[in-house]
């Protein structure tokens, strides 16, 4: 996702009187409508009477010339006032001009302090940013497990677990019998089995499809739209978005049979599918099919789209391999427990138990990839290639 360097803004009653509280509501709502001589008439007299989230908004004003003449150096100024007064918008600002150099030489340790300002004071970007730092041991101590959390605190929202459809072939359920012993969570207690005869040569096949669809493009939404889309918030200013839905299922194949008055069962495939059924790449209507800007956004998304697809071809194999570990039940290693019923449960079980892992890990490797992307040195090189934003 390309978006400005600065994003949204925060409505937070901190003034000292009802008809500030209106004043900032007013200059919100004009900022949000476009009308940004407005919202900068509104916003600048709290901004100076101390008001943390005026002083941001009149940060992003000048650090775009939103109504007003750009002026870096008075963004930066307001963001630090900002900032000190708690703003995480503006603590965040500060980390991306550290982390990118805007005043000199990166500065990571100092991206990396404002980073986590931002991140306690609930911003999910901060937070995610942090955990890149952490990834890549940059102005931090490398540290891969602290990353990990903090990319997946940001992220936990978007997370779905994978759809698992468990079927035990052709045998009808039974209910388990009085008495029979249960397991950790509830689930039957597994035993090795000795019910099989003659099927040491019988297969197990895990089968891993990848689908990634034609990417379609989308030249008509505006800036607000695409914050709206983004889910990022509607005062942000998205200049771009790869937008993915993605779904992960898994139908594992399984059969038994009774014994002894239990249910003796195994494990004889796994199908999964790692779908794309839909990538939209926007690129904001404001800027022209051909020109300098449009080029350059559509460029930085596809190469979001490209982190997408190296990311299922990777985690294939590896989602193959964990569903042929060892603790998964084949017709060599079958397992006995109290009923059919409690075999479905299982198998159920077995493939989150095996499959979950790797797909966590492959969230994260997703999530940190893209965040290589859209961190503010791709970011600055990307605006770097044009002068007409």
């Amino acid at each position: 996702m390309l978006k400005a360097l600065a994003t949204g803004l925060i409505l937070v009653s901190l003034l000292g009187s009802p008809a500030a509280a209106q004043s900032l509501e007013r200059g919100l709502d004009a900022y949000e409508r476009g009308d940004y001589k407005t919202a900068f008439t509104e916003l600048l007299p709290l901004a100076r009477r101390g008001n943390p989230t005026a002083q941001s908004a009149v940060g992003v004003i000048y650090h775009h010339g939103l109504g007003v003449e750009a002026d870096l150096a008075k963004a930066i100024d307001w963001y630090g006032k900002a900032a000190g007064g708690g703003d995480p918008l503006a603590q965040r600002m500060l980390g991306d001009f550290h982390a990118g150099g805007v005043a000199g030489a990166p500065d990571y340790a100092a991206a990396a302090q404002w980073y986590e300002a931002a991140a306690n004071g609930g911003d999910d970007e901060a937070r995610r940013k942090l955990g890149v730092l952490y990834l890549e041991g940059r102005g931090v101590p490398h540290d891969p497990q602290k990353a990990a959390r903090l990319l997946d605190r940001a992220g936990k929202r978007d997370e779905a677990a994978p759809q698992s459809e468990p079927q035990v072939a052709g045998l009808a359920t039974r209910s388990a019998k009085p008495g029979a012993r249960k397991g950790p969570r509830g689930r039957s207690s597994r035993r090795p089995a000795s019910c099989m005869s003659g099927m040491a040569d019988a297969p197990f096949n895990v089968e891993v499809k990848v689908e990634f669809p034609e990417v379609k493009l989308d030249h008509t939404r505006s800036i607000a739209e695409l914050g709206k889309i983004s889910g990022a918030g509607h005062r942000q200013r998205i200049l771009g978005l790869m937008k993915p839905d993605f779904r992960l299922r898994s139908l594992p194949r399984s059969e038994g049979m009774t014994s002894g008055g239990q249910f003796c069962f195994w494990i004889s495939g796994f199908e999964v599918v790692l779908r794309y059924s839909q990538i939209d790449v926007y690129v904001a209507r404001e800027y022209a099919a051909g020109s300098c800007p449009y080029d350059a956004i559509l460029e930085h998304e596809m190469e979001h789209v490209a982190v997408a697809r190296r990311n299922v071809e990777v985690f294939g194999p590896r989602i193959r391999e964990a569903l042929k570990a060892g603790s998964v039940p084949t017709a060599q290693t079958p397992i006995i427990v109290a009923s059919a019923a409690d075999a479905a449960r299982d198998v159920q079980e077995i493939t989150r138990e095996n499959l979950e892992p790797v797909y966590r890990s492959m969230l994260l490797a997703q999530r940190a990839a893209q965040a290589v992307v859209d961190s503010p040195p791709s970011r600055a090189r990307v605006f770097a290639k044009c002068s007409d934003w």
